[in-house]
């Protein structure tokens, strides 16, 4: 236990700096927590991947490091100005009529990415 915190269930670290798992596991007890996270953990990954895989893939082909990043940088600003347009869409019209559209503009986004690399249009 650290001095700080003795009521809570911790994970000491050096310097007494002190994790707290208390919160979450009170929150995660609740039911349908688990599976309500774990699908938003899972459906964001592609989030914070996109960019490091869009650079990875690039550079393997060729392109500096300064277009790369631009490119990923242009995802990440088209995800953060579609997101909000996408998500007001879905609460107005349901997720069953929109995301299979949103799903299929960004796999044509991605494709034409691929396609793109792969003629040396990038």
């Amino acid at each position: 236990m650290c001095p700080s915190c003795p009521h809570r269930t911790v994970v000491r670290t050096p310097g007494y700096i002190c994790v707290v798992f208390g919160p979450y596991s009170h929150v995660l007890r609740t039911p349908g927590a688990v599976a309500f996270s774990s699908a938003g953990f899972i459906g964001r990954l592609p989030i914070s991947m996109i960019s490091l895989g869009v650079v990875l893939l690039e550079t393997s082909k060729g392109v500096s490091y300064a277009v790369a990043g631009t490119i990923a940088a242009s995802f990440a600003v088209a995800a953060a100005i579609g997101g909000p347009i996408v998500s007001g869409f879905v609460d107005r019209h349901g997720q069953h009529r929109i995301l299979p559209w949103a799903v299929g503009f960004y796999s044509i986004c991605m494709v034409a990415l691929l396609v793109g690399l792969d003629a040396g249009l990038l």
